[in-house]
Formats: C-alpha cells, sequence, structure tokens
C-alpha cells in the first residue's frame, strides 16, 4: 500500500510539473526554439516591447495579407489591413505576406500589450519576418494595406514610425 501512495504521490508531482512547464513556456519572453538555418532572425526576443507574449516560431500558414499563423498560434496584424477574399488587392497583399513569411521560416511575434487578441480570438502583434522586417509596415509602406486608424488609441504599436506615417496622429 505504501508502494502504490508513494508512485501516486511521484505521479502528480510529475504530471503538476509538466502542466507548469508547458503553460509557462507560451508566454515566456525568452523561448528556445530550434532554428532553421535559412532564418536570418535573432533568436533572442530584444525587439519585444511591453509584458504581453513574445514568441518565436515557425510560419505554417498564410490566410491572407493581415492574418498567418506561426506554429499553431493565430497571428492577426495589429494596425493593419489588407482586402478580404473577393476584394481587389487580396492576392497582391497575401502574396506578399507569403514571400516576406515563408512557409517555414522563422518569425517572430510581439503581441500588442494595449489589444492582445481581437474578437476573433487571433492574436494581434507586430511580425518580424526575414530579415527582420515588420511585416505590419511593409505591407503599408508597398500600399498593400493600410491603417486601422479606430485603433490607434488602443494599440502600443501607435506611436512607432510606420503607424504614425500611416495615419495614427
Amino acid at each position: 500500500m505504501r508502494n502504490k501512495l508513494t508512485f501516486v504521490i511521484v505521479a502528480v508531482i510529475i504530471l503538476l510539473a509538466i502542466i507548469l512547464y508547458s503553460s509557462t513556456a507560451v508566454n515566456s519572453r525568452d523561448i528556445d526554439v530550434e532554428k532553421e538555418p535559412e532564418s536570418n532572425l535573432q533568436s533572442d526576443t530584444s525587439e519585444c516591447k511591453g509584458i504581453t507574449l513574445c514568441y518565436i516560431g515557425k510560419v505554417t500558414k498564410v490566410v491572407d495579407g493581415d492574418t498567418l499563423y506561426i506554429d499553431d498560434l493565430r497571428i492577426r496584424l495589429s494596425l493593419t489591413n489588407t482586402p478580404e477574399k473577393n476584394q481587389q488587392g487580396f492576392s497582391e497583399a497575401r502574396n506578399f505576406t507569403a514571400e516576406l513569411c515563408k512557409i517555414g521560416t522563422i518569425a517572430k511575434v510581439d503581441q500588442d500589450d494595449k489589444q492582445p487578441t481581437d474578437k476573433y480570438g487571433r492574436i494581434l502583434g507586430k511580425v518580424y519576418c526575414a530579415n527582420n522586417e515588420v511585416l505590419n509596415a511593409e505591407l503599408l509602406h508597398e500600399g498593400l494595406a493600410y491603417i486601422l486608424r479606430q485603433y490607434c488609441k488602443v494599440s502600443e504599436f501607435a506611436t512607432e514610425d510606420w503607424a504614425q506615417q500611416n495615419g495614427c496622429t
């Protein structure tokens, strides 16, 4: 009986340790991710600001110009809006995102502190892709997106140059 009780206690402790580790790893600002050799991103998260999620992972899917998956996380670009399917410019914006953030490459997400998720449960943030370029800014610079001005007052990134130059004042 004593051996069974010891076994149960050890099993519970191991299970709790696994649960604790997995829940803190996703929220950690220092996640270690095995990187592909073609990535130009640094493994540190120093460019991330604030207190919310700073995540480095592989691009697994590009939904459209302003939505993509990094690992299993569904990411929506903060402040940046591209055309929807069946709207003019959709393909160009989606293709641009797919080229800058190629499937299988490493990307970094700095979650928006003031607006961490949208009404659909997507993580809102600034995304760094190839050559450490900010996808949000590059889409705006190329004329493939516009600033969602109604969110400028509730976004951590509203004071950044790319947001200010495109309508957040």
